[in-house]
């Protein structure tokens, strides 16, 4: 077979299959890594880069048109669910690197325990520490976030929402806010 006798032609592949997964062209990109011969689809990359391409096919079936967003104002807010099924309204910070949630609602939440962790937050008031939580369990639309640290912090002046979702956690995706249609698009980001 030609690709197993020319490493470059198969180093391309492997970047061309990468270039489509980024453009969102899924499916071509699982093609041309099954044109791979089979044994080299064993390999660490090549495993790696299939699971996070199909993961995000799942995603995109799951949610073809994107996660649905509500607008308030000059803001989105997305709507995360717990282990419980409680439904949680949480503010679309891309500027934030902490995501957030009030210290009420962390304490009563199933999963969710005090680390000896401390962040200085800047907010309206002036810089603040907040201490981390773990949380296990939420979910941003089908996507379960593996455990995440997220602040606990009142949030004085915000009405209606729960916390803030931030770069911390969008920064697992590729992401695409639409601001008209009021949608978040999200795609596994590979590692």
């Amino acid at each position: 077979d030609a690709l197993a006798r020319d490493p470059g032609q198969y180093a391309l592949r492997l970047r061309y299959a990468r270039v489509l997964h980024e453009e969102g062209e899924h499916d071509a990109a699982l093609a041309v890594l099954e044109a791979l011969p089979g044994d080299r689809l064993l390999e660490p990359g090549p495993a790696r880069l299939r699971a996070h391409i199909a993961d995000s096919a799942a995603l995109a079936r799951a949610f073809p048109e994107g996660l649905p967003l509500t607008r308030d104002g000059n803001h989105f807010l997305v709507d995360v669910t717990t282990r419980a099924g409680e439904s949680l309204r949480l503010l679309l910070d891309t500027g934030a690197t902490v995501s957030v949630l009030r210290p009420s609602l962390l304490a009563r939440l199933p999963g969710a325990r005090a680390t000896e962790r401390r962040v200085r937050l800047g907010t309206a008031g002036g810089v603040v520490t907040a201490t981390v939580h773990r949380v296990e369990g939420l979910q941003l639309g089908s996507v379960e976030l593996a455990p995440i640290d997220i602040a606990g912090l009142g949030l004085d002046g915000l009405t209606g929402i729960d916390g803030l979702l931030g770069s911390d956690v969008l920064s697992r995706f590729d992401y695409r806010l639409d601001p008209v249609a009021a949608r978040l698009h999200l795609g596994r980001r590979l590692r």
